[in-house]
């Protein structure tokens, strides 16, 4: 089982005393081997705390978790997906971390 990230991206196109955000799509980060738990908690704590590790926030880029879901070992996102259509491969891989690797 994995647990995946879904986040959104936005650029600051103006400055920082005088921000415009544009949204920029997002992605899908993949922890793999999450050990199975019975509460949901456990789960949201590992994603807040991947978010925070993965995703950025500086005075132009913003990169913040949307939400998280739990898939099947074989979860592919909508991005990679659409790669094996077109491209019969997958060029441009999601994010992927072992859960032992998180940290924390």
């Amino acid at each position: 089982m994995m647990l995946v990230i879904h986040t959104q991206y936005r650029e600051n196109y103006g400055t920082p005393s005088e921000p415009f955000w544009k949204m920029k799509g997002g992605y899908s980060h993949k922890i793999l081997n999450v050990p199975v738990y019975n509460q949901t908690a456990n789960y949201r704590q590992i994603a807040e705390f991947a978010a925070s590790k993965l995703c950025t926030k500086n005075e132009m880029a913003i990169e913040s978790m949307e939400y998280w879901s739990l898939e099947p070992d074989t979860y592919l996102s909508e991005f990679e997906r659409s790669q094996l259509d077109f491209d019969g491969k997958i060029l441009f891989p999601e994010t992927t971390l072992e859960y032992s690797n998180l940290g924390g």
